[in-house]
């Protein structure tokens, strides 16, 4: 691959080339890389100009380079960009002697003699450009030939590329295109080791989930819920394991059509992993190794194989704890009479802090509702605060909404008919 001198190094080598070709029909001959306003008045006598005037994404080029990031955005290989480079040779002489002409079949005669640059002709121009800053330059090494072809430019087009000029008259001029040059980046990637082992695994027996719900009907599910995974070849003489977004449970039963999960029968510290919100759920049935007594006694890193399931939508929503209440802080009552402050509760899961979370008031006696988001979160937490403000008095109904999942309201029995009774907020 070619480093960024390579556009530079393609003009000088053009020149350079074009130079020698030529001046043995026509002695004299000066081969310049101005732009085309400035060459009547540094150059006298017959002159080719070449000006690069624009570039373009290789079309060959510009897909072959996507993967060049792993979805973290982490290097795995040096990028790279195939260029088009677009020249206009332009033809300077004295006109009764027919110099531009003969100087434009002249260059197209060196073109056809030498449709690509060369290792020898690139190292030559780089030697004796006297530029040293193209002394670096490293398109030599590219993988592929940079070819040299005539490109089609319309009458309208070639007039919009001489507007650029202003008040210059136009001159004989031929489009010519060079490709493609590949420039690589410098930052280096990272790659990974090659496979060690290669292990080949046949089983006809991979668990199947076709339904997740609550076990009490109707019900969303809640860290008091227990969920009942539906399917088949759900459980083996393997140890089966439930895999909720990213935690790993073992369940309480274990069937071929049912597994059954009780949240409120799991260890704390399997509770605290458990984030709400729509996720994943997995049936995962992981081979215990010879020698290991128990699934408990073996480490997850030491099983051979693991057989997952398809994955299945699964929502966990939050509930705002009782204990530790609801509580609205400094509160203040402006000239509009509406309150402001500070409203904290705790929810009986943590919150990540690049979780989306909104607090929900839905007025009792009025159809009218606020959104609250809350205060910035540094870690992981189960207490949130809620800055409010513009709300009125009045008895309010609380949710906290969770990635999408909403916390439940209490439903209980009131004269005969079922109807909501909290969490509740009162202002006054």
């Amino acid at each position: 691959m070619s480093n960024y001198l390579a556009i530079a190094t393609v003009t000088a080598t053009l020149q350079k080339m074009l130079q020698e070709e030529i001046s043995r029909e026509m002695p004299g001959i000066q081969v310049t890389t101005l732009r085309p306003d400035a060459v009547n008045s540094n150059i006298s006598g017959a002159c080719l100009n070449i000006y690069l005037y624009h570039a373009t994404p290789n079309p060959a080029w510009r897909n072959a380079d996507l993967r060049t990031r792993r979805p973290k955005a982490d290097l795995i290989k040096h990028g790279q960009a195939g260029l088009d480079l677009h020249y206009l040779f332009t033809f300077y002489g004295e006109e009764q002697a027919y110099e531009p002409q003969r100087l434009m079949g002249a260059t197209i005669r060196a073109l056809v003699d030498n449709p690509m640059l060369t290792e020898d002709m690139i190292q030559e121009s780089v030697e004796h450009s006297g530029v040293p800053a193209l002394e670096g330059s490293t398109l030599m090494d590219q993988v592929q030939a940079v070819r040299l072809v005539p490109s089609t430019l319309t009458t309208e087009e070639l007039s919009r590329i001489w507007s650029v000029f202003f008040q210059l008259p136009y001159s004989l001029s031929f489009p010519y295109q060079a490709s493609a040059i590949l420039i690589q980046g410098e930052k280096a990637g990272q790659a990974a080791l090659p496979v060690l082992t290669r292990n080949t695994y046949i089983t006809a027996a991979r668990p199947v989930i076709t339904q997740v719900e609550s076990e009490a009907a109707n019900a969303l599910i809640t860290l008091d819920s227990t969920i009942v995974v539906q399917g088949r070849q759900l459980a083996g003489k393997d140890t089966t394991q439930v895999q909720l977004g990213k935690t790993r449970l073992s369940p309480q039963v274990a069937t071929d059509t049912e597994v059954k999960l009780t949240f409120s029968m799991l260890a704390r510290e399997d509770i605290l992993r458990l984030r709400a919100g729509s996720q994943g759920i997995q049936i995962v049935r992981l081979q215990v190794p010879e020698g290991v007594r128990s699934p408990q006694a073996a480490n997850e890193r030491t099983f051979d194989k693991a057989i997952e399931s398809n994955v299945m939508p699964f929502v966990l929503c939050p509930k705002i704890q009782k204990k530790q209440g609801i509580h609205l802080q400094n509160i203040d009552l402006n000239d509009d009479d509406l309150y402001t402050g500070i409203l904290t509760l705790s929810l009986d899961l943590q919150v990540d802090p690049k979780q989306r979370v909104f607090l929900l008031l839905n007025s009792i006696s009025q159809s009218q509702t606020y959104i609250f988001r809350p205060t910035k979160r540094r870690q992981q937490t189960e207490q949130l605060s809620f800055p409010i403000a513009g709300i009125e008095a009045g008895d309010y109904f609380v949710r906290v909404q969770v990635d999408g999942a909403v916390s439940p309201l209490i439903q209980e029995e009131v004269d005969g008919q079922l109807q909501y009774t909290g969490p509740r907020l009162v202002i006054s």
